[in-house]
């Protein structure tokens, strides 16, 4: 029971100096990149909210950032005062969405009585993520993407088909990244699923068009041109290749080289789902395809890697369940978690270091190894589960 103490004791203080305090003391990031449009500012009458901003130095007009569902979303925060408290009431808003997205995520990963020791674990496994400190202190739209997820995979597990849908849609719309979970709908036969979602992303798009213009989309235009980025930000599957071919001396071919990576990856993870299909563990499922619409990008942020805080928990939650016994598998997944997680501060690797340890990290790729290794868990939990005959579906809350 001390034992508990501690570490909730430990994660909160952890989270408070980083995920809040740090977080209140940051005035620019990502979020402010695209936010807000010029065209909608301009349809409100509200210039000063642009001029000078962030949003104008990366988005001049008429281009715009992220997906119109961010836009939507967004958009009661205009009629506040400034900028500045936009900036700081839209990080209470992300704290919002962050407890619904991790209640739920409870209740999927944990569906029945738990015992102390794992609830420990799973705020552990939240409270000391990196990448959610990241997006917290940019104030990413992701984090509202992650609750469109868990809020999509609830409904699913009760064959609320509809709702996931639309709520897998207007992610799609939000950020682009949701729609890997369209074709997975109709692969599984889910078809009240997947057109709903098209029915959403169609409608978002049409308005899009009608009121922001596609063609002014910086992200998705960038998106569709397959841009890379050699930065160590990038901790998609391109990002060590583009730097080891640079360190290699062979940096004219890291783009053809990450593109056949991808591809490679793209048709085993579409052999893996049709392979498994009719008995394949659907968590397990989801966590593959959530790891594939991060990693096998041209690009991506770190901050991305918030997403995996759901197959971490699922596979939590067949540990607990007795699904994954062995000690390898264990081993593996707590080995991934510290990897793409870093769950100490990084005050301390800082001073070990005597240079900035997230810089030294990003550069060797460390959160990459570390998704490998998941995906290593993932794949092997799903062969032993489908071999059990698992149902396709769990339901996940009662």
């Amino acid at each position: 029971m001390l034992s508990h103490v501690a570490v909730w004791a430990y994660s909160a203080a952890h989270f408070l100096k980083t995920g809040v305090l740090l977080a209140l003391q940051n005035h620019s990031g990502d979020f402010l990149a695209s936010f807000p449009a010029h065209t909608i500012v301009t349809w409100i009458n509200r210039p000063d909210l642009f001029s000078g901003s962030l949003a104008e130095h990366w988005f001049p007009p008429p281009r715009w950032g992220y997906g119109p569902g961010m836009h939507l979303v967004t958009f009661p925060l205009l009629f506040l005062p400034s900028l500045p408290d936009i900036y700081r009431i839209w990080l209470f808003i992300n704290y919002g969405f962050l407890a619904v997205a991790c209640w739920l995520l409870y209740r999927i990963a944990f569906p029945g009585p738990t015992g102390p020791a794992y609830v420990t674990m799973f705020g552990f496994l939240v409270l000391n993520y990196y990448p959610l400190y990241e997006a917290l202190i940019q104030r990413n739209i992701e984090i509202f993407e992650l609750l469109l997820i868990v809020g999509a995979m609830t409904v699913y597990a009760r064959r609320r088909d509809a709702l996931a849908g639309g709520l897998v849609g207007f992610g799609a719309m939000t950020k682009f990244l949701p729609g890997i979970f369209v074709p997975y709908f109709v692969l599984k036969g889910r078809w009240r699923a997947a057109w709903t979602a098209l029915v959403v992303i169609g409608i978002v798009a049409i308005l899009a068009q009608v009121t922001l213009r596609w063609q002014y989309n910086s992200t998705f235009l960038n998106l569709m041109a397959g841009i890379y980025r050699e930065s160590p930000l990038n901790q998609s599957v391109s990002g060590p290749v583009l730097r080891v071919a640079r360190w290699a001396g062979f940096q004219g071919y890291g783009i053809a080289l990450s593109w056949a990576i991808i591809f490679i990856l793209g048709a085993a993870l579409c052999w893996v789902m049709l392979r498994f299909r009719s008995m394949g563990n659907w968590q397990i499922e989801w966590s593959l395809l959530i790891v594939a619409m991060i990693m096998l990008l041209p690009h991506n942020e770190n901050y991305y890697l918030v997403f995996l805080l759901i197959p971490y928990a699922v596979l939590l939650g067949m540990v607990k369940n007795g699904a994954i016994p062995q000690w390898q598998s264990k081993a593996l997944i707590a080995a991934s978690f510290v990897l793409t997680g870093w769950p100490i501060p990084l005050s301390l690797l800082d001073r070990a270091l005597g240079r900035p340890a997230a810089e030294l990290l990003l550069r060797l790729s460390v959160p990459v190894w570390g998704v490998g290794l998941l995906v290593v868990v993932l794949i092997k939990t799903l062969r032993e589960t489908s071999a059990r005959t698992l149902p396709q579906e769990i339901p996940a809350c009662s």
